[in-house]
């Protein structure tokens, strides 16, 4: 470029060559190489400075990429972005999004992130501060967060978290290690072996097998709910079968606070697992003296002591709440073995029953003929 009268760079407080086509895994401290966090998209927030023109002389032109170097101060804007206006040197971006190069050679940003394909080793784990389409799967071990988020795929093992809500169109196959979390609501097809935590409702297409669920205020099944651990603050609807006899522990609990319910249980199963893990080690102890047994004993029963406290913090600190408006109404048939508690209310089906409502009246659970819930 000729050298004149002074120029303008435009310093990107992005990566401008950045290719989401070509991610790389990055060194961990421990020399490991990260397969799962790729970097996948270039995050920014409404109001951030992503590009900013300064001045530079003649004799400076040659240090700087010559892509850059402007006569004058004209910004390549493209959607979503604007100059600052309490700095005309710098542009912003108008919205929470990812920042880019457009086609036309503009900066823009866009508030919507399509994942065209799978989450998996080719992306790896998705972290974005707006809305989230996948249009694929979400594979085992990977991790997508959003505000809102649609899959149309099959969300595997996998953690999804929302700040919104959640949709899965093609279904949870969880593995018992999926665990979608969203403030508002989660709605999907069916539901196997996971776990799903949804602050206001949870809306389930067809089946939900062996998974626990932890809900604000209404749960909807459209076919069967065989196994695992359901708590709900208030209603729960079943339009096909509840249970799977004695040999299938399924359990509703309503009344409570799911987050706190959520957190009882996480510290329960970390419990249970360091239990195992000592009575392990205390036999392994006795047939070997060994000191790295000794110390790593002494450091289990050290943790197994901070987590029953927070465990008893959070059990005095549940109470139950709404108790009259809570509901369990099943059209289905309900086999013998399933338990449910209202508040501190509790009742075991021990026969089959169809088309019925167990509701919270005088202290105890009581049953009735089918209703219809308002609002389904």
């Amino acid at each position: 470029m000729a050298k004149g009268k002074f120029m303008y760079y435009l310093r990107h407080f992005f990566d401008p060559d950045f290719n989401y086509k070509d991610l790389k895994p990055k060194e961990k401290e421990d020399g490991k190489m990260d397969f799962y966090n790729l970097g996948y998209v270039q995050n920014v927030i409404r109001n951030q400075v992503i590009a900013e023109f300064e001045e530079i002389s003649p004799q400076e032109v040659d240090k700087y990429d010559d892509r850059f170097i402007y006569k004058e101060k004209k910004f390549p804007i493209g959607s979503n972005c604007a100059v600052n206006p309490k700095n005309p040197n710098q542009l912003i971006s108008l919205v929470n999004g990812y920042v880019y190069y457009d086609e036309d050679g503009n900066i823009s940003v866009k508030n919507l992130l399509n994942v065209r394909g799978n989450v998996d080793f080719h992306t790896g784990n998705i972290y974005f501060v707006n809305n989230v389409v996948v249009h694929g799967d979400v594979k085992n071990g990977f991790e997508v967060q959003g505000n809102s988020i649609l899959v149309k795929g099959i969300v595997e093992g996998a953690k999804i978290k929302a700040l919104n809500s959640i949709s899965v169109e093609g279904g949870v196959k969880g593995e018992n290690k999926a665990i979608l979390t969203a403030e508002n609501n989660i709605h999907c097809r069916y539901c196997e072996n996971g776990i799903l935590l949804a602050k206001r409702s949870i809306l389930i297409d067809r089946h939900c097998l062996h998974s626990n669920l932890y809900v604000g205020k209404n749960i909807k099944i459209g076919d069967k709910l065989i196994g695992g651990n359901i708590y709900c603050g208030e209603k729960i609807l079943i339009e096909g079968k509840l249970g799977g006899g004695f040999n299938v522990p399924t359990i509703l609990v309503l009344g409570y606070d799911p987050v706190d319910m959520y957190k009882f249980s996480n510290l329960e199963m970390r419990l249970e697992k360091l239990h195992k893990r000592l009575d392990f080690l205390e036999l392994k102890r006795k047939s070997k003296d060994n000191p790295e047994i000794v110390l790593e004993i002494q450091e289990i029963r050290k943790k197994i002591k901070i987590l029953t406290k927070h465990l008893n913090r959070i059990a005095s600190s549940i109470r139950s709440k709404n108790l009259n408006n809570c509901r369990v109404i099943v059209r289905g048939e309900i086999h013998p073995g399933v338990e449910i508690s209202i508040g501190p209310a509790y009742y075991k089906v021990d026969e089959f029953i169809k088309g019925t409502t167990f509701y919270f009246k005088d202290g105890e659970v009581n049953i009735s003929k089918f209703e219809k819930l308002k609002g389904y």
